[in-house]
């Protein structure tokens, strides 16, 4: 039996980093306030990985094989540990100036190229450390508990000895991994516009999920949560 504990992730200081709390609509900053220096994100502490290996003579010449196993993974690219925090305000501000669409129409630009963007402001920290997302600047946000993708893996073969110099084996092995990512990437846009009202003319903006913040910016999610499964059916003759 194998206990895993990783503790949610610290920055070296004060405001030098941020984590987005989509049920509010904050940034938790570093160091400020209550928020502590690891955005007070909660740690799991149930991250068992038992392993176990059955091995059975049936006979003289059949044996039974089983085993099971359970692995942690601490994650890629900011989905545990890593640039997520350090790539939201108040670090970096990353502008997004998107255009208006109505059914799949731009209908104003964003800017002329003789004008170009408006340069970003970076908001001021309050003192309890809560920073509302402004609207146009891309952020990143995870589960506010730690939650690391896991794998079970299992397995049961039947060998058979069929001569002195020859063997038959057969056998099942299949895996199943949760809190995964989604697609093939650590994180996915939780800001995608839905499909409800397309048909109708509402616009692209309207349908965001998170259009009752007033974002139209996109919002890196990494969920860590979508499941994926393996099985086969293996066969050997040695």
């Amino acid at each position: 039996m194998r206990w895993d504990i990783y503790f949610p992730e610290t920055v070296n200081g004060k405001d030098n980093g941020g984590l987005l709390d989509l049920s509010t609509g904050n940034v938790r900053v570093a160091g400020e306030g209550k928020i502590d220096d690891h955005f007070n994100v909660k740690n799991t502490w149930t991250n068992f990985a038992p392993r176990l290996g059955i091995a059975y003579q049936v006979t003289p010449k059949t044996v039974v094989r089983m085993g099971y196993g359970r692995s942690y993974d601490i994650g890629v690219f900011g989905s545990i540990f890593g640039h997520a925090v350090t790539q939201n305000l108040p670090v970096l501000s990353v502008q997004e100036d998107n255009s208006t669409k109505v059914s799949g129409v731009i209908t104003n630009a964003v800017f002329t190229l003789a004008q170009g963007p408006a340069a970003p402001v970076f908001p001021a920290v309050p003192a309890d450390g809560l920073l509302p997302l402004p609207v146009g600047v891309f952020a990143r946000a995870r589960p506010l508990k730690m939650r690391l993708p896991a794998l079970d893996a299992y397995n049961v073969t039947v060998q058979r000895e069929l001569s002195k110099t020859m063997t038959f084996e057969i056998g099942y092995v299949g895996n199943k991994g949760t809190h995964g990512f989604v697609q093939n990437n650590p994180a996915f846009n939780a800001n995608e516009p839905t499909v409800v009202g397309f048909a109708s003319g509402v616009s692209s903006d309207a349908r965001k999920p998170f259009i009752g913040y007033g974002w139209t910016q996109n919002i890196d999610f990494f969920c860590n949560c979508t499941s994926s499964n393996y099985n086969s059916l293996q066969t050997k003759i040695d």
